[in-house]
């Protein structure tokens, strides 16, 4: 009689359990892992979720400051997992809420620290270059900011009293000072952050040259500056058309120097000038350009009626007769050489 109820009982179960509609299955205990779970704003980290629902879409947001920002839309696998990589949006120094939450309601959060940082663009260039160096997750307007840039164990102040925003942020333009081939740091601080606090950022000063002028004429005196070289960095040559006109300079503790050199005897065109040195290959700086125009040397450039007049040419077209004239007068006639040179002497 006992086994009859037993198996009365177990039926009447079935039979429920049968009845029943088919309810979703929902995870329990979902939770949410950053990595990284601290940083600068503008900086990419990874949300990983875990038990939420199966195959279900999640919305990621971000609370910087009472509002939501959306950062990511998802769907979990059969598992009810997730993976999503995100971007920080601006947001003043400490903890702001993570939040994960998926079609049924399952939700879960976790803390980002938000730390003071720098970004700089562009990030290479010759000294003089015009950067912009932006700073993210100070503090809520945070005031008397100053910037640093650094040479070889020493500074200068870029600019302060500087103020953030309310999220933060603040931004200023600078043009990089001489300074050595190599990496400088550009770091900052102000009332409530440190240097110590702030993740720094470093341009890469590359080398470069200037001229005085960029056109002239046979032997005409050029000035070449250099920027950037190595720290003391010797054995420099100047390279006109890939030939030395000066050599053996050396430059300054700032990778700074400046040298002379003359137009050498070439046919007037365009040629490219660089420069080399004990550490610094030809390839690493950007060729100028120089044009070499038509020009006359007297010797002298002064006398009496009937003085021996020499007039030298040179930039003229190669292997072409040549006319002078004096006071619009033709007096005497010469043939420029394969460099686009020539020498007449003549009366006056």
């Amino acid at each position: 009689m006992r086994l009859i109820f037993r198996v009365a009982i177990v039926l009447v179960l079935c039979l429920v359990a049968v009845a029943l509609p088919t309810a979703p299955a929902r995870a329990q205990g979902a939770w949410i892992n950053l990595s990284p779970d601290d940083g600068v704003p503008g900086e990419e980290i990874t949300v990983y979720g875990y038990n939420f629902t199966a195959e279900a879409r999640v919305y990621v947001y971000y609370y910087p400051d009472g509002s939501r920002i959306q950062l990511a839309r998802v769907e979990t696998d059969d598992d009810g997992d997730f993976r999503v990589d995100v971007t920080i949006p601006e947001s003043y120094t400490g903890a702001h809420e993570v939040y994960a939450e998926d079609e049924d309601d399952i939700d879960a959060f976790e803390y980002f620290d938000v730390e003071p940082g720098l970004t700089v663009d562009p990030e290479e260039g010759p000294v003089g270059t015009d950067v912009t160096v932006e700073g993210h997750g100070f503090d809520e307007e945070e005031e008397e900011i100053e910037v640093r840039y650094y040479f070889d164990g020493n500074y200068t102040t870029i600019e302060e009293n500087i103020e953030a925003d309310e999220d933060g942020w603040w931004e200023i333009s600078f043009e990089i000072p001489v300074s050595d081939q190599g990496s400088h740091q550009i770091d900052a601080q102000g009332d409530d952050s440190s240097f110590a606090d702030v993740h720094d950022v470093t341009f890469e000063v590359m080398p470069s040259v200037s001229l005085d002028k960029y056109s002239g004429s046979v032997g005409e005196t050029i000035t070449m500056t250099g920027d950037g070289f190595m720290f003391d960095e010797r054995d420099i040559t100047i390279l006109f058309d890939g030939e030395a006109v000066e050599t053996e300079i050396r430059a300054d503790d700032n990778g700074y120097w400046q040298a002379d050199f003359e137009v050498p005897e070439l046919a007037g065109g365009t040629y490219d000038v660089t420069a080399e040195g004990e550490y610094t290959d030809e390839e690493d700086i950007e060729e100028l350009t120089f044009d070499i125009g038509p020009g006359l040397v007297l010797s002298p450039d002064q006398g009496h009626v009937g003085t021996n007049l020499t007039v030298t040419g040179g930039g003229f077209t190669t292997n072409k007769d040549v006319i002078i004239r004096y006071d619009g007068t033709q007096e005497s006639t010469a043939r420029s050489n394969s460099n686009g040179s020539f020498t007449v002497t003549f009366p006056v």
